[in-house]
Parts: C-alpha cells; structure tokens; sequence
C-alpha cells in the first residue's frame, strides 16, 4: 500500500534535505528562474497528484523533470536551494508563484496539511486560468470591434468626409453620426491616456500605503468591492480554519502569519490582532470594522468561539464563500459582453446615420 505524506518533515529520504530550519536562508534571488503560469499550474497538478499517491517531495521532482524537461534548469536551481536550507515555501517563492499562493504554503508548513493545501492550490489555479480565458472571451472580441470601429472613424474622418463636405455643409451641428466621425478618435484616445495616467497615480499613491487602508478602499468600490471581500474573506477563513483544526492556538495562528513568505496584509492583519487581543479586544469585533470582510464572517467567529469549533466552520464558510464568488464572476462576465456590444452597436448606428441622413436630404431635393 503507498505510504501517505501529510507533512513537511516527510518530502526527502534519510534527511538528505533539510525542509525546516529556524532561521531562513536570506538574500534569494527571486527575479531569476521564474515559471510561466502554466508551467505553476503543471508543477502544482503534478505535485498534488504524486504525493497523494505516496511519492515524496523529492521524488515527485525527478519524475515531473523528465516529464517536462523546460523546467528542469528552475527546479534544479531551487532544488540547491532546499539542500542548502531553504524553506519549502521559498522554493514555490524562487519559482515565481504570486505571494497569496506563496502564504498558503507557508501556512501549510505549520499546520502539517501540506497535501491537502496543494491540492487546494490546484483547484484555485486552475480556477484562475478558466476565469482569465472566460475574461479574454469576453472582452476581446467586443474590443476588436471598437478598435476596428477606431480605425474606421479615422479613415472616414481623413479621406471622406473632406470629399463629402458639401453635403455635410451645416448638418454638422445636432448631427451626433458627424461628431462622432470628427471627435470620436480624439475623445478615445484622451479617455485611453486618462485611464492609465490615473492608473498610474493611484498605483504610486498606493504603493506607500499600509495594505490595510489599501483593501478597505477598495472593499467599498462599487462593483469590484464585493469580488474584494469575497475574494479574502474565503482566503483568510480558509487558512485560519485549517489552522485551527490542528490544534493551533488563536494566537499561535497569528504569529504564523507574520515574518518570511506571508503578504503585507497578513501581516499587517497579524499585528493588528495581536495588539487589539492584548488590550482584551475581541477577535470579531475587529474583524467587522475592518469592512474588507463579510459581515457573516464575524458572526462565525463569534458563535465558533463560544461553541469551540471554530476551525471547522471556517472551513466550510470558506467553501460557501469561494463557490459564491465563482458564481459572481460568472454573472458579472454574462451582463459586462451584452452591454459592450450595445454600445458598439449604438457607435455603429451613430456613424452610418451621420453620413447617410445627409445623402437621403441631398437626394430628396432632387
């Protein structure tokens, strides 16, 4: 029968790699070797799957090297990382896995469920990839139709409405068709500069801002908000849950989410909860001012804590949590197409009606 692995101290064989050590290798150079997001989703789906069925750390590499030989030079590297020390969720960090994926297995490395927690990763990358595509299905066609239409408007604008401006000779004012032609282009692309320069304002404002002050403003952003508080409040409950159920203390749980491989939020979350604990605070108290999570999310502490299965209800809130948010997106891909092919449309209609009425005119007067 394969032996089972359901931990960190178990991924090598005699102790040829040292996983877990208390002081953290410094200085590891994370811009190099990174992996594209499908070759992550691979190494995730093939590392969850192999060691489910018994192989260890170790030898679950050497098997998805000679199945995928573009990713033997990364993995090597980070392998000679490992042996030197590292921690494990440095080794997925070397990789160039994004920090919130990068959390969960540091957290794994401390509540022992390490399979399980790739098998989750699984899920949520693979997850992601289908919801970039339905994105890009969405959105792309619709916006190579208003690229098409901009090229269009230009033409029009530079070639014929110089050969047709006598009939256009005071039907310009009113006519919505003819000021599309002459200022759409223009109005595009101010909007198109407008759009990244602000982006790029609010980028730099943002960056030197605590994660906390960042995520309750966006959490109130119409819309989006709610994909925000979603999106975190099944994270975090997720991870707290599992915690938790392995017997961790509430401020055992806390301290791991600080220090070495966690995101600014976890830790920001982290020393603002130890602080308010200290001062006799409680947990769900804070968690609801916070306003980046759902409201259901602190009457769930509340009620866990008094009836002592806290981790358990986080665990399967997280799961209501996630499928609500996939549903959401769902939805939210389903209304955004229709309305942008409207307003393409309605862009369409407008230019043939500014350069058509004036022609029907024309040929009435005849």
């Amino acid at each position: 029968m394969a032996r089972k692995t359901h931990g960190t101290r178990d991924f090598g064989k005699s102790g040829n790699w040292v996983l877990l050590t208390k002081k953290p290798i410094k200085n590891i150079r994370l811009n190099k070797g990174n992996l594209t997001r499908k070759q992550q989703l691979i190494l995730i789906e093939l590392l969850a799957e192999l060691m489910n069925n018994g192989f260890t750390f170790q030898e679950s590499l050497v098997f998805i090297k000679k199945l995928h030989p573009k990713m033997m030079s990364k993995i090597n590297q980070q392998e000679m990382s490992l042996k030197k020390g590292q921690l494990l969720h440095q080794f997925f960090q070397g990789l160039g896995f994004p920090k919130i994926l990068v959390a969960q297995l540091k957290l794994a490395e401390n509540h022992g469920d390490f399979n399980g927690t790739l098998k989750s990763l699984e899920g949520q990358m693979a997850m992601q990839a289908s919801q970039r595509q339905q994105g890009v299905k969405v959105l792309s066609y619709p916006l190579c139709l208003l690229l098409f239409l901009v090229i269009i408007l230009l033409l029009m604008k530079c070639v014929l409405l110089p050969q047709l401006s006598y009939l256009h000779q005071g039907a310009s004012q009113g006519n919505l068709g003819l000021w599309v032609i002459e200022s759409g282009p223009w109005v595009l692309g101010g909007l198109l500069l407008l759009a990244l320069g602000g982006y790029g304002v609010i980028h730099l404002i943002f960056r030197h801002l605590p994660a906390i002050f960042k995520y309750q403003f966006l959490a109130k952003l119409p819309v989006f908000g709610k994909f925000i508080q979603l999106f975190l409040t099944a994270f975090f409950a997720q991870e707290w849950g599992k915690l938790l159920n392995q017997g961790l203390e509430l401020k055992q749980v806390i301290a791991l989410m600080k220090g070495t491989g966690s995101t600014q939020l976890m830790e920001e979350i982290a020393i603002s909860l130890e602080s308010h604990l200290k001062s006799g605070r409680r947990l769900h108290r804070q968690i609801k001012e916070w306003g980046f999570f759902s409201k259901e999310l602190a009457v769930i502490i509340q009620q866990g804590e008094a009836k002592g299965k806290l981790g358990a209800e986080l665990e399967i809130y997280s799961q209501l949590v996630t499928r609500r948010f996939n549903n959401r997106l769902l939805v939210f891909f389903n209304i955004v197409q229709p309305i942008i092919f409207m307003l393409v449309a309605l862009l369409i209609i407008s230019v043939y009606s500014g350069l058509l009425l004036p022609i029907y005119q024309e040929m009435d007067g005849f």
